[in-house]
């Protein structure tokens, strides 16, 4: 298991090389203005999932990084299907709880409101 486990690390951290060191004949417009507010929400979103257990983070790095289905990730963990599901959910169930405080959070500190409520 752990070995399957570093072996799909490994993938994820291969890809994510390989889409930094790819060269670009042209430069690239992005759609956001704001490349700031874009560093600063990838920051939160990579502290948010180092605050998940080393499951979690497993289970997001199957799922996302090596792109495998629910069943797949089942056949190499081991468990049932049904199981990956619902450990994904609450995976990211919690990951999406963490990114709100995280979020208001930051509102706060900046003096900022949060959406929808007077100052």
């Amino acid at each position: 298991m752990p070995w399957l486990l570093g072996i799909a690390r490994r993938c994820v951290d291969d890809a994510r090389a390989a889409r930094v060191t790819v060269p670009l004949a042209e430069p690239v417009e992005t759609a956001s203005t704001d490349v700031g507010g874009d560093v600063v929400q990838r920051l939160v979103l990579a502290a948010a999932i180092d605050g998940l257990d080393e499951r979690g983070r497993d289970l997001l790095a199957l799922r996302y990084g090596a792109d495998l289905t629910a069943r797949q990730i089942g056949e190499v963990l081991g468990l049932k299907t049904n199981a990956v599901e619902v450990a994904l959910h609450r995976t990211l169930t919690r990951l999406r709880g963490d990114l709100d405080e995280t979020g208001e959070a930051a509102r706060r500190s900046a003096g900022n409101p949060a959406p929808g409520t007077t100052p």
